[in-house]
């Protein structure tokens, strides 16, 4: 009974920090996300309930919570999880946050922003972005020879896009659009042929 109500008057909560960080080592992104969210208290905890995830708990800590350097971590693992499953308009809005937070810490935030900012069509900001990376870097590596090949694709669609487009491309309405994938597409006596994944009909 003791050991009962010591139980009951322990306060803890459920580390989701420690849970976002093991699925994003697992490279499960979306689950990631969804936690670095709950530690950053912008999901109610009945989100994600569907997950079996880890069971980490700690003590719960005010000090712990508010604690700002934990805080810069979750709001960049956020932008990270984002991008890695391919929601770079989150994921941009979340590196431009790491980036007024702590550029210094997150050297790789202007990178991946300019990324995301590309991503969206922000063709502009994302060179605005790369060549801040590329002025504190500093470094010749991979991510440096990324942010080069980045610079240069982003320049030439600027330049592309000065120039009037030789084809007008437009979606096939239904019935040809109607539902499923549909590629490979073929004129032969003036008939279109194409191919699809939409289900059968009889």
């Amino acid at each position: 009974l003791c050991i009962s109500v010591t139980a009951v008057n322990a306060q803890y909560v459920v580390d989701y920090k420690k849970q976002g960080d093991q699925y994003f080592a697992k490279k499960q992104y979306y689950a990631a996300a969804v936690l670095y969210q709950k530690a950053l208290k912008l999901l109610p905890d009945t989100a994600m309930s569907h997950y079996v995830y880890p069971y980490v708990i700690s003590p719960k800590s005010k000090k712990e919570e508010k604690n700002k350097d934990q805080y810069e971590y979750l709001v960049y693992q956020l932008g990270e999880s984002f991008r890695l499953y391919k929601d770079y308009k989150s994921a941009g809005e979340w590196y431009e946050k790491a980036i007024q937070l702590n550029a210094t810490r997150f050297p790789l935030a202007s990178l991946w922003y300019g990324v995301c900012l590309r991503a969206t069509k922000n063709y502009e900001e994302a060179i605005g972005q790369l060549q801040t990376f590329e002025l504190r870097y500093g470094k010749q590596d991979d991510y440096s020879k990324q942010a080069n090949l980045e610079l240069r694709s982003y320049r030439y669609a600027l330049d592309q896009m000065k120039f009037p487009r030789l084809a007008d491309i437009q979606k096939l309405p239904a019935p040809v659009n109607d539902s499923g994938s549909n590629y490979a597409p073929l004129t032969r006596n003036d008939q279109f042929y194409f191919t699809s994944s939409r289900p059968l009909q009889g």
